[in-house]
């Protein structure tokens, strides 16, 4: 595996930096980071052999990676944010001549973060979705209330929805929540699926460039960041799933919307009429990375070998890995807990019940479960500041 090119994670940000870091260094692969930002956590992982900060992405952060790609022996790149994923596919063909770039065609990557083209893309190809609109403004959502009822979801139209979304229960919210500069063509409108928080499922998965789809793996949320910043777009608690029927949908929606690369599908199963509705696709490594590399299905090995035109021979079908793994951000959980506690969403006994079975769970079972924070390690603490607002 010496062969193997190097590799430039984009956007090192997010824990999914220490996690590909930490997979790639055991294929003895040299890992470069580029940023926009001199603070961003990955950056202080030690198995980062070289980095790239620039100013802001541009044509010429454009011509610097060339550059940098051209003197580390043309690397991998790696979208780890949206924003990362825009740039490299924005400028896929000039990026190549210094760079490996693995990435869809621009105006496939644009609608596919553009949650209301995918919607509607989707709906076209006969795919189940959800009662969708651009809002740009009240009367725009008073309509669409009245046809649809309530609960309805306000969101931004591009990037991670569940980070600034607005759940509208009745009238009341819509006036005091909708405020005319939080409307506008960026943001939708959509109804709400019902259902707890359990019922979130994540698929992820690599469509490589001849159309096979590789390394299929599916998750559901057992817990979301709740703060003053974030709602339901961070994930604390998430466990490996098998879901056959999902992970074939999926596949088929990967392979009618033209997808390349690696992708997330966010999707809640209503409690209502037991389908599965997609909410997002992030054409990216997602933050909990980690948990399918630790159940044995290696996205990082399998994005760099797709990059190449290359697979390890085996379908997603028969691709098993390890079921009802925890993966858990113990930091982040507990400061979730308080701030819900303090808050009143929660009571004190389900607080400490909560923590209690996911603790008991770690200690006593650690095969079957993973805790992201490696508090002896520096980088964590930058990305814990990150995401608590204090870095």
């Amino acid at each position: 595996m010496n062969s193997l090119p190097a590799v430039i994670l984009c956007g090192v940000k997010e824990v999914s930096a220490f996690a590909l870091t930490d997979a790639l260094i055991k294929e003895n692969v040299k890992i470069y980071a580029f940023d926009t930002d001199r603070k961003a956590a990955g950056l202080f992982h030690p198995g980062i052999s070289d980095h790239l900060i620039v100013d802001k992405l541009g044509y010429e952060a454009v011509e610097r990676l060339i550059e940098f790609g051209h003197s580390h022996g043309q690397p991998v790149l790696f979208p780890l944010d949206d924003e990362m994923a825009q740039f490299i596919s924005d400028h896929r063909e000039m990026l190549a001549e210094g760079c490996i770039v693995f990435m869809p065609l621009k105006n496939i990557l644009n609608s596919t973060l553009d949650k209301f083209l995918t919607n509607k893309k989707l709906e076209e190809l006969g795919f189940n979705v959800l009662p969708t609109i651009v809002c740009n403004s009240r009367e725009d959502a008073e309509k669409f209330l009245f046809q649809y009822g309530y609960p309805a979801v306000i969101k931004k139209r591009f990037g991670s929805g569940g980070r600034q979304q607005t759940i509208l229960h009745s009238e009341s919210d819509v006036e005091t929540k909708l405020r005319p500069e939080t409307l506008g063509e960026d943001v939708i409108l959509q109804s709400w699926v019902p259902g707890p928080l359990t019922n979130l499922v994540t698929v992820a998965g690599i469509r490589e460039k001849n159309g096979r789809i590789s390394h299929l793996f599916s998750a559901r949320r057992l817990d979301v960041l709740q703060s003053k910043i974030y709602f339901q777009g961070v994930t604390t608690c998430v466990e490996s799933t098998w879901n056959s029927e999902l992970l074939e949908y999926a596949a088929d929606m990967m392979e009618k919307l033209e997808l390349e690369g690696v992708y997330e599908l966010e999707f809640k199963q209503s409690e209502v009429d037991n389908l599965f509705y997609l909410l997002e696709i992030n054409p990216r490594f997602w933050a909990w990375v980690r948990l399918p590399i630790f159940c044995g299905n290696d996205f990082a090995k399998g994005y760099l070998l797709a990059a190449l035109g290359r697979n390890d021979g085996t379908d997603w079908h028969s691709r098993r890995y390890r079921l009802s793994v925890m993966y858990w951000r113990f930091i982040l959980d507990v400061y979730s807990t308080l701030f819900q506690l303090k808050n009143g969403k929660i009571g004190l006994l389900n607080a400490m019940n909560k923590l209690s079975k996911r603790l008991i769970r770690s200690f006593a079972n650690p095969r079957n479960s993973f805790v992201e924070e490696r508090l002896w390690r520096k980088e964590t603490w930058y990305w814990i500041r990150y995401y608590l607002g204090v870095g």
